[in-house]
């Protein structure tokens, strides 16, 4: 079986609020698609058993990251 963000294929979805203006935060996508321009369209290859994620407050500007286990399918 192949294992897949639930995250990043919209079985799941983040509901955490900003820990300093408690506002809801938004996944911004993998950490991954960040490090270049193509990164983003090239086929997830996912090695690991977590996807790191990026979370953002769109009020004050603070960010985190999460780690999202994959699951199989």
């Amino acid at each position: 079986m192949e294992r897949q963000c639930p995250l990043c294929n919209g079985l799941t979805s983040v509901n955490r609020h900003c820990p300093h203006c408690h506002e809801p935060m938004v996944d911004t996508g993998r950490v991954a698609a960040y490090y270049d321009p193509y990164s983003a369209y090239l086929e997830q290859q996912l090695p690991e058993q977590r996807c790191v994620h990026l979370l953002a407050c769109t009020q004050c500007g603070w960010d985190t990251r999460i780690a999202v286990e994959t699951v199989s399918i």
